[in-house]
């Protein structure tokens, strides 16, 4: 957006263990058509994006197909801790995996990690005539549903009103930074909002109650959860599979102080 910024991406990228994340050249007047690019660009690779929704439907079928998936509210009076496992109502588990999103601040066991949930909203638009494939992201971003022009445009920020209604404001504003951005004309389809799961500390959730070694939280991961969910998922398996230890980053053990003060005030 500046010589400033095209200063410091030049001097960032320049990196050697950057090199195999960013194209040895862009395309400038290609992406110039249909945005605005008068300090060129940098293009990443192995990039992409996941299809969230479709995502979880596709896991919920699987799950449900080896008849291990209820479709229910979990009700936490029904957890009965022993010394060797967990009973949930009658069924006895090794060890319960709490992940829900933002609504773990209503969590009893889990109630007293710092959580700081953000909620977001995009727009979907029909840009006119637009046929990149790319991402474009400069201060919002803009992701190609599919090849007429349909595109997912976001985010917006906001810690006071979680809830998933859309507002006037954040439609304006994500406006706003779209028309500065593209060249092209657009209409606005839909509007959704949602809570990211966020933390005091922009630090995953992850590990063991400090009470109750059954009961386990993988959570926090915020608006990079897509990316940083497979490699601490790995490690939260990895940890209770074979004892390896949790990137202290992120165990929840940097947080027990908290625990232990709320109970023992």
């Amino acid at each position: 957006r500046s010589i400033e910024e095209q200063n410091t991406c030049l001097s960032q990228t320049a990196e050697p263990n950057l090199q195999q994340y960013v194209a040895e050249t862009t395309n400038d007047p290609y992406f110039g058509s249909f945005v605005e690019n008068p300090y060129n660009g940098l293009e990443i690779t192995q990039s992409g994006w996941v299809n969230c929704v479709e995502l979880v439907e596709k896991i919920e079928k699987y799950f449900l197909e080896k008849n291990q998936y209820l479709n229910e509210r979990f009700n936490y009076e029904f957890i009965e801790n022993q010394n060797d496992g967990v009973f949930y109502k009658g069924i006895k588990i090794k060890k319960i995996l709490f992940c829900e999103g933002f609504e773990a601040r209503e969590n009893p066991f889990f109630d007293w990690l710092p959580h700081n949930p953000a909620k977001g909203q995009t727009i979907l638009v029909n840009i006119e005539d637009y046929t990149l494939p790319e991402i474009i992201n400069q201060g919002i971003f803009i992701i190609p549903i599919d090849k007429k022009g349909l595109c997912k445009v976001g985010a917006t920020y906001s810690w006071d009103d979680l809830d998933s209604i859309n507002t006037d404001d954040a439609r304006a504003f994500l406006e706003e930074k779209l028309q500065l951005l593209i060249k092209r004309p657009y209409r606005i389809i839909e509007q959704q909002a949602g809570v990211r799961p966020a933390t005091q500390d922009r630090r995953p959730f992850v590990g063991l109650h400090p009470e109750f070694p059954h009961l386990a939280i993988f959570n926090g991961l915020g608006s990079k959860g897509v990316s940083l969910a497979p490699y601490f998922a790995a490690q939260l398996a990895d940890f209770l599979e074979s004892d390896k230890e949790i990137d202290p980053l992120v165990n929840i053990e940097r947080f027990f102080t908290l625990y232990f003060h709320k109970k023992n005030p």
